[in-house]
């Protein structure tokens, strides 16, 4: 959401920590090949494109060119392919994965915004193995591990509530936040900081960026699961003042 070109900075960056854990020889291509919807400001009379697959579909389409594109090219000697897809990206990335003729090795999401609602299951990908990562959805302004954003995409959205996550879904869930082999994410956004409390998905000995590199390096035994969290406290606090006012 609301990233362009001007953000690559930001994704190289992704890129390259992700490429540090990878094998020698690997190849990471930070992607932003469509226009992806804004955030919701006054600025944009509070534009909620990111609630619909729109721009998903449009965005998905070219995905799947680029894609197709380097199958034609390298044809029978092609590399191993890989998605890494973050919130609304998860999105144009099923869409994506829903083409004919399109197939990746690995598609993982994290934080994902929703995938279209006519993706059921994992099967319905063109993937040969599909995790996902969710830290626990949180209210905005919570510092606890969690994610403030994802679930409000999902829950508010038109036509994209698929949560990978869920045990139905039949993707390989993983764990972001349960501190068994990292740092725990702390906050949507990809990157906050490399050393401080706040985490981000790709931000360096974080629990869900080892994940992510496990997975695509095929070592699916050394992947923490994903056990979901309870409430936070702010959370607690509120169920319990609701449940003291209905008494």
């Amino acid at each position: 959401m609301n990233t362009t070109t001007g953000d690559m900075t930001g994704w190289t960056k992704v890129a390259q920590k992700l490429h540090n854990l990878l094998p020698q020889g690997s190849a990471v291509v930070s992607w932003i090949g469509y226009e992806t919807p804004p955030a919701p400001a006054l600025d944009n009379n509070l534009n909620l494109g990111v609630l619909d697959v729109n721009r998903a579909v449009a965005g998905g389409q070219k995905l799947a060119g680029a894609l197709g594109g380097l199958s034609a090219v390298r044809g029978e000697s092609a590399p191993q392919l890989n998605i890494v897809a973050h919130s609304y990206g998860s999105t144009t990335a099923a869409v994506a994965l829903t083409q004919p003729g399109i197939k990746v090795d690995n598609f993982v999401t994290l934080g994902s915004a929703g995938l279209p609602d006519n993706v059921h299951t994992a099967a319905d990908l063109n993937a040969g193995h599909v995790y996902s990562g969710h830290a626990r959805d949180k209210i905005p302004g919570e510092t606890e591990s969690g994610d403030q954003w994802a679930w409000t995409g999902r829950e508010g959205s038109r036509d994209h509530h698929v949560n990978p996550i869920e045990p139905e879904f039949g993707s390989h869930a993983f764990g972001t936040d349960t501190g068994d082999a990292g740092r725990a994410v702390t906050d949507h956004n990809g990157l906050m900081s490399d050393g401080g409390e706040q985490a981000g998905y790709f931000d360096e000995r974080t629990e869900s960026l080892k994940n992510v590199a496990w997975a695509i390096r095929g070592e699916a035994e050394k992947i923490t699961p994903y056990v979901p969290l309870g409430p936070t406290d702010l959370q607690e606090a509120l169920l319990e003042g609701m449940s003291n006012a209905s008494g």
